[in-house]
């Protein structure tokens, strides 16, 4: 065992954020609310692939690397002033280029 996996450094299979390949896992937040146009931009600047409206809530897919970037989405989410409801992973891949419009979609 090497010293970072001593100090807890390895990731575990399955548990982390992506994988130790750094291929992007997906995932899916639902926040609160519906989001300004300001709040729109910053989260399609930092990594959400989509953003979808599904009052009273929405959801943003984003693929997310590693477990430092799935920490630093949800301080944003924070720091945005959104509440968030919920996160989960949704698959082990990450989202096809024919998904990502980057668009707001409304239900």
């Amino acid at each position: 065992m090497d010293d970072h996996a001593r100090r807890g450094g390895a990731r575990r299979g399955g548990a982390g954020a992506g994988d130790d390949t750094g291929t992007a896992r997906h995932y899916e937040f639902r926040v609160s609310g519906l989001l300004s146009a300001s709040a729109q931009h910053a989260l399609a600047e930092f990594s959400a692939s989509s953003i979808e409206e599904v009052p009273p809530q929405t959801v943003i897919h984003a693929d997310v690397i590693d477990h430092s970037q799935l920490q630093g989405f949800i301080a944003l989410l924070d720091n945005l002033g959104l509440r968030l409801v919920s996160v989960q992973s949704t698959s082990g891949e990450p989202v096809d280029d024919t998904r990502r419009d980057r668009g707001v979609k409304r239900s």
